[in-house]
């Protein structure tokens, strides 16, 4: 394991909370994350895509959603603290709030949403809860 990944995966073990490591790392320079949406009838799809070596806090999730992992592996921080590795194809039902995870390999990662909405913002606003801590950065 390199001595990144370790870092990470420290990082990861050492945290208390979401909003925790979302406070420590907006400190640091951001990754670029880039998000795509795509519609379909009564669908929408939010696309994320991370490099291998990014500390990532998902957004507070408001809804139960689809999660399909298309690519990568990324090692997520449970509920109980533990850590579980997840790896591309996988798809399951996310439940709402936030996700932490120290990507391993890098992922193209989805949010599926019903809906018949076809405008991003509206879909965010409705689906997902950004931080005032975010918003502010």
């Amino acid at each position: 394991m390199s001595e990144l990944a370790h870092a990470g995966l420290s990082f990861l073990q050492a945290i208390e909370s979401p909003e925790q490591a979302e406070q420590a790392l907006l400190q640091m320079p951001q990754a670029e994350c880039p998000v795509v949406h795509y519609f379909g009838p009564g669908i929408a799809i939010r696309e994320v895509r991370m490099a291998a070596g990014t500390l990532a806090v998902g957004h507070h999730q408001k809804h139960a959603h689809l999660n399909v992992l298309v690519q990568g592996k990324v090692a997520m921080l449970e509920d109980d603290g533990s850590l579980r590795v997840v790896e591309a194809p996988l798809i399951y039902t996310g439940q709402p709030g936030r996700k932490v995870g120290y990507v391993l390999e890098d992922v193209v990662w989805q949010n599926i949403y019903p809906t018949d909405l076809r405008d991003a913002d509206a879909i965010e606003s409705h689906y997902i809860e950004k931080s005032d801590a975010w918003k502010a950065q």
